[in-house]
C-alpha cells in the first residue's frame, strides 16, 4: 500500500500530459500509471491538471524585521498561487542577517510559523563570519550567499577575495558543494576528444610516487569552452575516471593486482564509479561493500603505522613515499608507570 495515490487526473510530463494515478512513498513520488493500488490517503484529481510544483532558489521574505517590505505569509502565498511549493529564502533584509546559529534559528522560528509551502535557508558569507560557517551548515543551510559589491547594508558588507576563497573551502568541505552521486553528470555528454587530449599531459607518464594539485588542474588551465554546465561535469567525470584507470594500468596491473577498493567522495559518485570499473579489468569495490567503514580507513591506516613502530619495522616505504630508503618514523613516548615498570 502506497502512502499516498493522486487518482485519475491529467499529468503534465516532460514528454506530455497523460491521465493517470500517481502514488507516493517516503515523500518521494515513487510510480504513475492507470489504475495503482491503495494508498493510505488518496486524492481525487479526475478534471483536474496535476504538475511539478516550482522551485524558487533566491526570494527575500524578510522577517524578522522587515516583514513590511515583504513578509513571509504574503510571499509564500504569492509562490503558491503561482505553482510554487518550495523557495531557498536568502541570508540578508531581515533583522538580524542569517550570519550566525542565533540569526537562522530566529529566521527558521518564523518561517515555520507562517509559511505557506515548503523552505529552505541560504546563509550568508561576509568576512566577520568565516569562522560561523559550521554552525550555519550544520544547522542546515543550503549555501553561502556573498556581495562581490556592495550590499546595501553595513551589516552584510562585500567578500573580498580572500574571504571567497575561504568561503569555497569552507562549502566544499562542509560538503555544500558537490554533484550527488553523479546525477549531474549523467544528464550530460562527455567530450572524450577534450579527455584524450587532457590526458596527454606529461604528468600522467611520469613513474610513482607522485603528486599534483591546483597548479596543473584547474579549470582555467582547461580548455572547456563550449561545455554547459552538465557536458562540463560529465566531461570532468570521464576525465577523473579515466585518469584513475590509466594509472592503475601503466603502473599498477604489471605487477599484478586482484581487487581495488575505493573510499572517499568519490566512492558515493556512482557515475565516476562505474568509469572507473569500465577501465580495469579487476574488481572494483567500496570499502562498504567489502564490509568495511570508510570513514576510519585513515585511522586504521595509522594504526597500522603505529604498530610497525611498535615492533621496529620499517614503515616508511621508498616504493610508497619516494624518500630514498625504508626507515622507522614515529617516537615511542611511555607513560612514566610504564617506563618505571620496564
Amino acid at each position: 500500500m502506497f502512502d499516498l495515490v493522486v487518482r485519475g487526473g491529467t499529468l503534465v510530463l516532460e514528454q506530455g500530459t497523460v491521465a493517470a494515478d500517481l502514488a507516493v512513498e517516503d515523500g518521494k513520488i515513487v510510480q504513475i500509471g492507470p489504475e495503482l493500488g491503495a494508498g493510505r490517503e488518496e486524492i481525487d484529481a479526475r478534471g483536474l491538471h496535476v504538475f511539478p510544483g516550482l522551485i524558487d532558489v533566491h526570494v527575500h521574505f524578510n522577517e524578522p524585521g522587515h516583514e513590511d517590505w515583504e513578509g513571509i505569509a504574503t510571499g509564500s502565498a504569492a509562490l503558491a498561487a503561482g505553482g510554487g511549493t518550495l523557495f531557498f529564502d536568502m541570508p540578508l533584509n531581515s533583522i538580524p542577517c542569517v550570519l550566525d546559529a542565533p540569526s537562522f534559528d530566529a529566521k527558521l522560528e518564523a518561517l515555520r510559523a507562517k509559511s505557506l509551502t515548503d523552505f529552505a535557508l541560504w546563509g550568508g558569507l561576509t568576512p566577520h563570519n568565516l569562522e560561523r560557517l559550521p554552525e550555519l551548515a550544520e544547522r542546515g543551510a543550503i549555501g553561502f550567499k556573498a556581495f562581490m559589491s556592495n550590499s546595501g547594508l553595513p551589516e552584510f558588507p562585500h567578500a573580498d577575495d580572500h574571504t571567497l576563497y575561504r568561503g569555497m573551502q569552507a562549502a566544499a568541505r562542509l560538503g555544500l558543494t558537490h554533484d550527488p552521486g553523479g546525477s549531474l553528470a549523467r544528464k550530460g555528454r562527455a567530450d572524450r576528444e577534450r579527455v584524450t587530449a587532457w590526458l596527454s599531459h606529461p604528468y600522467f607518464t611520469r613513474e610513482p610516487p607522485k603528486s599534483t594539485g591546483r597548479e596543473l588542474w584547474r579549470l582555467d588551465h582547461l580548455e572547456t569552452e563550449g561545455l554547459g554546465p552538465h557536458d562540463l561535469l560529465a566531461t570532468l567525470t570521464h576525465f577523473t575516471a579515466q585518469s584513475i584507470a590509466q594509472a592503475y594500468r601503466d603502473f599498477v596491473l604489471p605487477r599484478g593486482l586482484d581487487e581495488v577498493w575505493v573510499a572517499g567522495g568519490g566512492a558515493y559518485n556512482q557515475a565516476l564509479m562505474e568509469g572507473v570499473r569500465a577501465g580495469l579489468p579487476v574488481p572494483v569495490y567500496t570499502f562498504e561493500e567489502r564490509g568495511h567503514d570508510s570513514r576510519v580507513r585513515e585511522a586504521l591506516a595509522f594504526a597500522v603505522l603505529g604498530y610497525l613502530r611498535f615492533l621496529g619495522l620499517p614503515n616508511t616505504l621508498a616504493a610508497v613515499t619516494g624518500a630514498k630508503a625504508e626507515a622507522i618514523a614515529g617516537k615511542l613516548l611511555w607513560p612514566s608507570s610504564s617506563r618505571a615498570e620496564r
